[in-house]
């Protein structure tokens, strides 16, 4: 029962820092979703343990078939 009080704190933080982290998906202009992304999405990052953020893929928007490599 006396570290109960030092665990507290620590479950705090725990639960501070995953609810903060759909802020950056939201700002990379994409979305959490459980599980991994389905086409015509891909994977820009993290949102929890069990959630990734998917956003749009930029040649499916511009109505290609599949992406073009660069050519310099």
């Amino acid at each position: 029962m006396k570290i109960l009080y030092l665990l507290f704190p620590l479950l705090l933080l725990l639960v501070q820092s995953a609810a903060g982290s759909t802020d950056g998906c939201i700002r990379r202009k994409g979305f959490c979703v459980l599980g991994g992304c389905r086409f015509p999405y891909k994977y820009a990052g993290v949102c929890t343990r069990f959630s990734h953020c998917c956003k749009l893929c930029k040649w499916f928007l511009l109505g290609l078939s599949k992406p073009v490599a660069n050519t310099f």
